[in-house]
């Protein structure tokens, strides 16, 4: 790394990202160029009258796409540093000057990102989520630095927790190493079968039906399937390949800081998953997947920023498994909650006068506030009485007309709502009640946590089961 002069006060080390950065930045360009470029100047086909003149414009167009994008890439390059010393800094001096402080208090994870011109060249991308805000990223550092830089972060992070002072220490001083980190043990390995199922049912009913009749119809009418229509069945079967790349090898490994998983054929995504961040479970099966009786795991994570190439995985903790993969990964973030021996109280019959094509029900254990509800899919969502930050008793017109109530449990913002639909009045009430108690004495109670208990016991020769129970 290159080292310039310090900025002010004692000396520190300025280091800057991979010079190879805007390279990384724009490789879809480069990669363009150079393909249909020389191509078409190997087959002479600049030469060809009207033809030629349009090939030049669109390989001189791409052209300038990929030298801005190489250009914008050096600029950032030179102009971004980070410093890493009592708080980790962030410098960027492009137009204005922003400096960018992260106490290590505030660090919440450190996740790595390698999209695939950066693993192609060595590099990847280092997310730090510091909670409240959307995270700090440096794009792109050397693999070595990436993860050496993630592990001094994580472990400054664990020394910036302690409550008391090691023996012997004077206040302001730094404390010592920590002990060296346990290796990575893999704990859990999606079966590719099911994500090569689930990607193709995820799309849901209404796509297929969609894709059918327009198939039928073109087939019908035209007897030909013309390029319209290929593209437009491109768009409604994209999310397969979408669900299947990004899913692909998806693994988590227990680490000291809690769980990290890993996903990705192209991207390849490490993130670090740390269970009392979690505030809230949803367990899903949409109407295809039930045939086949795979389920989905959702996370409500305190600190999740949601971006545009990630939104439907940042949240994921289960791609696609059975019923038993889903009670074994859940039982890695909480230890004492399993699904499978709640009770479960379903609604009043006067409440099927709402939703007497659905059926809803909801339990109260000494850990949880869970409802379960089942239509075309089917979906159990899962709080913690500690992650509980209110409730609310909501009634439509219908509900206020038949004397029904819905009880709402309020979390941080996320995926997962949990919510028990059409109860009587006085049961609501009595719901309410209850759950604000359970939460009240749970939020001061830290071993009332579900994470608190000791964690699964990871299985070297577990396999996902055949059939769920």
């Amino acid at each position: 790394m290159e080292q310039d002069t310090p900025l002010e006060g004692t000396p520190q080390k300025i280091e800057r990202p991979s010079p190879l950065t805007g390279l990384a930045n724009a490789w879809l360009a480069v990669v363009a160029v150079v393909f249909f470029g020389g191509r078409e100047l190997i087959e002479g086909n600049f030469d060809t009258g009207p033809l030629g003149g349009f090939i030049w414009i669109a390989v001189g167009a791409l052209a300038v796409i990929a030298v801005i994008a190489l250009g914008i890439g050096l600029l950032q390059w030179r102009t971004t540093t980070f410093i890493v010393d009592d708080e980790f800094r962030i410098e960027r001096r492009l137009v204005s000057r922003t400096t960018t402080r992260i106490d290590f208090t505030k660090v919440q994870s450190v996740d790595i990102h390698r999209p695939l011109a950066a693993r192609v060249l060595g590099l990847a991308e280092v997310r730090i989520d510091v909670g409240g805000q959307a995270p700090q990223s440096l794009r792109f550092l050397k693999n070595e630095r990436a993860e050496s830089l993630r592990d001094h972060l994580l472990a400054r992070m664990g020394q910036a927790t302690l409550p008391t002072l090691p023996d012997g220490a004077a206040p302001g001083e730094a404390p010592p190493p920590s002990t060296p980190a346990t290796p990575a043990q893999v704990v859990y390995k999606a079966s590719t079968k099911h994500v090569l199922l689930g990607s193709f049912l995820s799309m849901g009913i209404l796509s297929v039906l969609i894709a059918a009749v327009i198939i039928a119809f073109t087939l019908i009418l035209a007897r030909t399937i013309p390029i319209v229509l290929l593209i437009a069945l491109l768009g409604i079967f994209w999310q397969v390949p979408k669900q299947l790349l990004t899913n692909w090898g998806f693994t988590i490994s227990r680490v000291d800081e809690g769980l990290q998983i890993q996903r990705g054929a192209l991207t390849r995504v490490q993130m670090t998953l740390r269970p009392d961040r979690v505030q809230a479970v949803a367990i899903d099966q949409s109407l295809l997947m039930r045939l086949a009786g795979l389920h989905t795991i959702r996370l409500t994570v305190l600190g999740n920023h949601l971006t545009a190439d990630e939104s439907a995985n940042i949240d994921v903790l289960m791609p696609f498994g059975k019923w038993d993969e889903a009670r074994y990964v859940l039982g890695l973030i909480w230890p004492n909650v399993d699904p499978e021996t709640f009770a479960w109280y379903a609604q009043s019959p006067r409440g099927r006068r709402l939703s007497w094509f659905a059926d809803h029900n909801f339990t109260i254990t000494d850990d949880v506030f869970a409802v379960r509800h089942e239509m075309l899919s089917h979906s159990i969502r899962i709080v913690p009485h500690a992650r509980v930050q209110g409730l609310g008793i909501q009634q439509g017109a219908l509900q206020r007309l038949f004397g029904f109530g819905t009880v709402r449990a309020h979390t941080i913002d996320g995926p997962v709502h949990v919510q028990a639909y059409h109860l009587d009045v006085p049961v609501a009430r009595q719901l309410f009640e209850d759950e604000l108690a359970r939460s009240t004495a749970a939020r001061d109670d830290k071993a009332a946590e579900p994470f608190a208990a000791e964690p699964t016991a990871a299985d070297p020769t577990w396999a996902p089961p055949a059939w769920p129970r």
